[in-house]
């Protein structure tokens, strides 16, 4: 029902709300998920939570530029290793996804024509890039 509400509403949000309204969907469907397997819950479960937990703190600092997996790893209290082998059960990696949010965010930013006075260099400082 959420999801239904919210799916019209999506085009009319600012680019800056999304990152931060996909993470909060995604702690919801982990909760849910975590809850409606109760007691049994399978060994894949935790990661699938610590893996919608490594991309929320990601959306939510993707303009860093300092942002590494490094950094993610320690905010989530996690190793390195661990939490490339969470985004690995995606084929991605946290590097990989990074870099991918950051793309897409730029792109539209660059598509937006409320950017248009904007270079591609201020775009790319604004998403995170540490250059043009």
């Amino acid at each position: 029902m959420l999801f239904s509400a919210l799916t019209p509403q999506l085009p009319d949000l600012s680019p800056d709300v999304l990152p931060q309204l996909g993470g909060i969907v995604l702690d919801l469907l982990a909760a849910a998920l975590s809850q409606r397997l109760g007691t049994g819950v399978q060994p894949d479960v935790p990661q699938a939570v610590q893996l919608a937990r490594a991309r929320r703190y990601i959306l939510d600092h993707i303009v860093d530029p300092d942002l590494t997996p490094a950094a993610v790893a320690r905010a989530l209290g996690v190793s390195v290793r661990y939490l490339y082998l969470l985004f690995q059960s995606e084929n991605s990696s946290p590097f990989r996804w990074i870099l991918e949010q950051r793309l897409h965010r730029a792109a539209h930013l660059l598509a937006d024509p409320r950017q248009a006075g904007h270079s591609v260099a201020s775009i790319a400082f604004s998403t995170g890039f540490k250059d043009a």
